[in-house]
C-alpha cells in the first residue's frame, strides 16, 4: 500500500511538473492608446492626431483616449480633425481634464464617450472672428448645426451640444 501511495504521489508530481512547462493561458491583453489634445486646435494638431490614430489602428488597438484641454481653435481644423475622428472605427474615448472650450467641446462630441474631471469644463463653443467679436448670425447658425449633427452622429442629446453654441 506504501508503494502504492509513493507510485501515485510521483506520478502526480511528474504530471505537475509538465504541466508547469506549458504556457500559461492568460486573458487576452487589450491596446488603448492615450492621445493628448492639448493647446489650440490647428493644423499641426490635425498631423499629430492623424499619425497617432493610424499607428493605434496598425497595432489593433481597441480604443483611443484623448486628453483633452484646449481653449479652442480654429473652425476649419476642427473640421479636419471631426472627419478624422469620424472615420476611425476604434473606440473613441473623450477625457477632459480640465477644459475643452469652443472647437475643443466639438471634438470631443465626435466620441464615442466623453468622461471629464471633476474640475473639468466643457462649452463656450460660439465661433469667435480673428477680431475677438462672435461671429454674426449666419456663422453661429451653422455652427449649431455642425455641433447638433456631431451629437447626433455620436448618440448625445443634440439640445446640450446646441447650447454650447449659444451666447
Amino acid at each position: 500500500m506504501v508503494k502504492l501511495t509513493r507510485y501515485v504521489v510521483s506520478l502526480c508530481l511528474l504530471v505537475l511538473s509538465f504541466g508547469m512547462m506549458i504556457p500559461i493561458i492568460t486573458a487576452q491583453t487589450t491596446e488603448v492608446y492615450k492621445v493628448p489634445v492639448y493647446d489650440e486646435v490647428e493644423k499641426g494638431l490635425y498631423a499629430f492626431l492623424k499619425r497617432s490614430i493610424h499607428e493605434a489602428e496598425e497595432a489593433g488597438a481597441e480604443a483611443i483616449i484623448f486628453e483633452i484641454n484646449t481653449p479652442g481653435g480654429f473652425v476649419d481644423s476642427a473640421e479636419d480633425i471631426a472627419n478624422l475622428l469620424d472615420s476611425t472605427s476604434i473606440r473613441k474615448i473623450a477625457y477632459i481634464n480640465s477644459e475643452a472650450l469652443s472647437a475643443g467641446a466639438y471634438l470631443a462630441l465626435h466620441t464615442d464617450e466623453i468622461y471629464m474631471s471633476p474640475s473639468g469644463t466643457i462649452g463656450a463653443a460660439a465661433v469667435i472672428e480673428s477680431s475677438g467679436n462672435t461671429a454674426g448670425e449666419k456663422a453661429n447658425s451653422a455652427w449649431k448645426a455642425k455641433m447638433k449633427n456631431a451629437a447626433e452622429l455620436t448618440g448625445k442629446e443634440p439640445i446640450y451640444a446646441q447650447a454650447m453654441a449659444d451666447d
